[in-house]
């Protein structure tokens, strides 16, 4: 019994420290500064718009998500950022619109249909690369540039 209840504690201790990912700062040539960071999502701290009724969907049900727009949520307290966030951080893909964009969006859409099946159990895992501002609050957003999704760390080629 004593050792599972401590193991039970040191549990407890450690899921309510979060992760703290590494930051990683770009700044342009025009002086802008962005801050992205990679995030390995998993079922523990993964949630899609589905689990919050009362809130407009923004997910494969709505019309946005042609574009391959989304969002899905991780709770404040399994990630720990300078942004002050006590809830659920907002993770939102952005849409691309425009010409010939088909492949892009395609690569959104798998992305979420890929973080859907980590919720449901049929994968255990997805790293997926964020970008944020210091600034407070709880929007976070995956990373893209020029209407792609961008999956690295580093200045956007």
């Amino acid at each position: 019994m004593y050792r599972t209840l401590t193991g039970l504690l040191v549990l407890l201790s450690v899921s309510s420290w979060g992760i703290t990912p590494e930051i990683n700062s770009v700044t342009y040539k025009s002086g802008a500064t962005f801050h992205h960071f990679e995030l390995k999502l998993t079922k523990d701290i993964l949630l899609l718009p589905k689990d919050f009724p009362g809130r407009k969907q923004l997910d494969e049900t709505t019309e946005n998500f042609k574009y391959g727009q989304f969002e899905v949520f991780v709770p404040a307290q399994s990630l720990k950022l300078p942004m002050g966030c006590k809830t659920n951080y907002i993770a939102r893909m952005g849409q691309t619109i425009g010409k010939n964009k088909e492949g892009l969006i395609q690569e959104k859409q798998d992305l979420y249909r890929s973080l859907v099946d980590v919720y449901e159990g049929k994968r255990t895992s997805v790293k997926a690369i964020f970008e944020m501002s210091y600034k407070s609050g709880c929007n976070i957003f995956f990373r893209t540039s020029k209407g792609k999704y961008i999956n690295y760390i580093g200045s956007a080629k």
